[in-house]
């Protein structure tokens, strides 16, 4: 169980670009690289447990994370009224970038305690 909590950022990433790309191919029929690149980045990080790249994903992960949670806000800002779609966005959308962001910054103090532990 703790080593499930341990790897618990790479598998919800890792949930999330599954769901990205599905989406994108059942859908609209449209073969997603970026997605496909990114499942496999996690899946090998789950694997191999780079330091480097668990860093740089979990940096990666928070800055488009952030940037995902500003998106949201101004397409919250774009309703004439709010009304129950209005919510139903604002509230998913934080809720899903909010909890990628915390993971991703969870990924990087992980990887970087890891090294310290190391003498990486």
């Amino acid at each position: 169980m703790k080593k499930w909590m341990y790897n618990l950022p790479e598998v919800f990433l890792l949930l999330l670009s599954a769901y990205w790309f599905l989406d994108n191919f059942i859908q609209n029929k449209n073969f997603n690289i970026f997605a496909l690149i990114t499942i496999l980045l996690l899946a090998s990080q789950l694997i191999f447990a780079n330091k480097l790249i668990g860093v740089f994903l979990g940096f990666i992960t928070s800055l488009f994370s952030l940037y995902m949670m500003l998106a949201v806000l101004d397409e919250f800002n774009d309703f004439k009224t709010i009304n129950s779609q209005a919510i139903q966005l604002l509230l998913f959308g934080l809720f899903l970038f909010g909890v990628s962001f915390l993971l991703g910054i969870l990924m990087c103090y992980k990887y970087i305690t890891l090294s310290r532990k190391l003498k990486i």
